[in-house]
Parts: C-alpha cells; structure tokens; sequence
C-alpha cells in the first residue's frame, strides 16, 4: 500500500512548519527584552542588561556601584557595614532583586519570565 500524501496533509505540515517559526521569532525577540531597574533614594533608573556598564548609584551612606555586564547585575562596591549585597552574586533572571538595605539601594531584573508549565 502506498502513501501519498494529500493536499490537506501538505497544508498541515506546511501550517505547523510556519507556527514553529512564529513561535522561534517571538522567543528570539523576548529574549533580550530584560531590563536592569535601579532603585534608590532620589528615584528610579533602567539600564538595558545586554550593555555592559558600571553605574554609580547615591545613597545615605555613599554609593553603591553596580555592575552590568555579560547579561547580568551585581553589585561591585557598597558602604554598607555588612555587604551582603556584594555577597548575592550577580542576577540575569527577571524578578531576581539584590537590595543593599542599609543604603538604600535595589536592583532588580525586569521583564518576561520564562513559563516552564502551564496549570489550570
């Protein structure tokens, strides 16, 4: 017996082959969406976290540098007593957050979080 494939079965194939490719573009446009949100006293700063830079950030105590580099964000230098913040190492994922307390300083990663199941 043979198969041939027929015309409906052309335009499936060639309808998932397409929906594959949509859903690739959309991941691949996603992917470098997140954003690097500095918090501190005086207000608000958004760094893209695919540029590398250091920023100087103002507190009460000093200031807090922060690193971005490589995709992600960590906090370099602090004049905080403790330095927990320099000790959380660096964050890429969006909803990670470093918070310098003491001087109050926050960086958070923004953005789209990557959905591993879905549940109803």
């Amino acid at each position: 017996m043979k198969h041939i494939l027929r015309f409906g079965d052309i335009i499936a194939i060639a309808l998932v082959i397409a929906l594959l490719a949509l859903s690739l573009v959309i991941v691949a446009k996603g992917a470098g969406s997140s954003l690097v949100s500095i918090s501190f006293k005086d207000g608000e700063s958004l760094y893209s976290l695919s540029e590398d830079r250091t920023v100087n950030v103002p507190g009460p105590l000093g200031f807090t540098v922060v690193q971005i580099k490589d995709g992600a964000a960590s906090v370099l230098e602090s004049p905080c007593p403790n330095h927990t913040c320099m000790l959380d190492g660096a964050i890429s994922e969006p909803g990670a957050v470093i918070a310098c307390l003491p001087n109050r300083v926050m960086v958070t990663i923004t953005g789209q979080r990557e959905v591993d199941v879905v549940s109803h």
